[in-house]
């Protein structure tokens, strides 16, 4: 019933899981491939392959996960039970087609990409139950997306290579510089921040 504190709540925890998930599945995005098959061996390869493909669902899916409880906050069950069932139907028939090419990376592809676009609605609705928007949310997690675009740009110049070690370094650097950004900014903190001068 109180909208600002939940709008805040909204904002803070999408911002806050965009922030720890960006680095890790943009680097899956850029390099899954080469990592898994350093890490595990060439044969791991096509495993990076589909990381690569699935990691921008991943990382909707690790923000609309911990939101799918405002659903159940605003009592919109039938909503929850409609969006499980489209979810449930948008997937398989994805697999399915996939398999009907008779390609795995397509298979793979298709299902990202739907369950992808899929998560996108669902956050919008999510966002609506909050009363925030998609617009407030991209504005304060904008500094993070930045700050990982930029540590990858510094690492890849840095650190090139596909051997183990050098696929880790580059890990540990890209982390590191985002980390630091994360901190001399304080981007998790923001809506917090807003909320107390607005007090």
């Amino acid at each position: 019933r109180r909208c600002e504190e939940l709008t805040a709540l909204t904002e803070r925890t999408t911002v806050a899981l965009l922030t720890v998930g960006l680095p890790v599945f943009a680097y899956l995005v850029v390099d899954g491939p080469n990592a898994f098959a350093s890490v595990f061996g060439e044969r791991w390869r096509d495993a990076g392959v589909y990381a690569r493909l699935l990691a921008p669902w991943f990382l909707l899916w690790l923000v609309a996960n911990p939101l799918s409880s405002l659903l159940t906050v605003r009592e919109w069950q039938g909503r929850t039970l409609l969006f499980s069932a489209l979810e449930c139907a948008v997937q398989v028939s994805a697999l399915m087609a996939g398999v009907w090419i008779g390609s795995d990376r397509i298979c793979i592809g298709l299902l990202g990409a739907t369950a992808f676009c899929f998560s996108l609605v669902m956050l919008r609705c999510f966002f609506i139950a909050g009363h925030t928007s998609a617009w407030r949310i991209l504005k304060q997690a904008s500094g993070p997306a930045v700050a990982v675009v930029l540590c990858s740009v510094a690492a890849d110049a840095l650190i090139a290579g596909t051997a183990l070690p050098l696929v880790a370094f580059r890990l540990l650097v890209i982390l590191a510089l985002y980390v630091v950004l994360v901190w001399r900014f304080r981007w998790l903190t923001v809506p917090a921040r807003e909320e107390a001068k607005a007090a």
